[in-house]
């Protein structure tokens, strides 16, 4: 998502698959906050096994789990950060 605002509140995240951010992938001056949630078992490609963020505002994680995600390139196994 390119210059977004997103919020996740209590949401489970199980498997996911994808190039860059195994769940979620942001750019672009976006804003990310992660509430009360869980991502398990999360692959990405590249980077980012859970979350992939690249130019971003901000990002809030607050009392969130983080369980076995991983990223093939071994960049940011639960999150992979660029901002520049």
């Amino acid at each position: 998502m390119a210059e977004s605002n997103v919020t996740v509140i209590k949401c489970s995240f199980t498997n996911g698959l994808a190039q860059s951010g195994g769940v979620i992938f942001i750019l672009g001056r976006s804003n990310l906050t992660v509430i009360e949630s869980s991502f398990t078992n999360n692959f990405a490609l590249s980077q980012g096994g859970a979350i992939s963020a690249l130019s971003f505002n901000k990002i809030l994680i607050k009392n969130s789990l983080f369980e076995q995600n991983r990223a093939n390139d071994k960049e940011g196994d639960v999150l992979f950060g660029m901002n520049g």
